[in-house]
């Protein structure tokens, strides 16, 4: 009896190591949300103190706190400036010149503080404000001429203020004086213009 032809058997088909569509469907999404996640952790870790980049961008930023810290300091600093009573001691204050004796009769008195003359009088004391009634120079006092001659256009002045010579329209300004327990006290605060010098200008002593 002959033999029938044995076909031979096809070998069967190696498992494929790739997995399913839907495989990498699920799995993809998780598996990529968890590697970012590491890649940016990593990234957030690698610093060096010694990078040049950071060290500029450390200075900076406290450059930019301090400047920041400064101004509001200032700013306190100025508001509460605002409502602290200031002692003012110079011009635009009242002024303590000192004892009524040291200022003879003849004598006129400089106070570059107060910015005027104390010129003595027979009948009196008188403050006068050193500014020119012309343009405003500071008009000094000639010991040599008994007068007061200004540099700038060459008004002259007397003793007791009154303008004699120059373009000076009206005599200088004086300022208010008291005597309280024999010292003199200047008001520079309060300048008093005038057309011409009168007896009640000064303050009796």
């Amino acid at each position: 009896m002959e033999s029938q032809p044995t076909t031979p058997e096809k070998p069967a088909a190696a498992a494929s190591p790739r997995p399913s569509v839907a495989a990498r469907t699920a799995a993809g999404p998780s598996s990529a949300a968890a590697a970012r996640p590491a890649r940016s952790a990593a990234r957030g870790t690698e610093v060096d103190p010694n990078d040049p980049d950071f060290k500029r961008r450390y200075v900076l930023r406290w450059l930019m706190w301090g400047s920041a810290i400064v101004f509001f300091v200032q700013s306190a600093l100025a508001g509460l400036a605002m409502f602290w009573p200031r002692r003012v001691t110079g011009f635009g204050s009242r002024i303590d010149a000192g004892p009524l004796a040291n200022f003879p009769v003849g004598s006129v008195t400089p106070f570059r503080e107060g910015k005027f003359y104390l010129s003595r009088l027979e009948d009196g004391i008188i403050a006068l404000y050193w500014r020119c009634t012309h343009l405003g120079c500071t008009v000094p006092w000639r010991e040599e001429e008994n007068l007061f001659h200004c540099p700038c256009h060459g008004s002259i002045y007397e003793r007791t203020g009154q303008n004699i010579a120059g373009p000076a329209p009206r005599p200088l300004d004086y300022m208010t004086v008291e005597i309280v327990n024999g010292r003199v006290i200047v008001n520079t605060r309060e300048i008093h213009e005038r057309s011409v010098h009168l007896p009640e200008h000064v303050t009796p002593v």
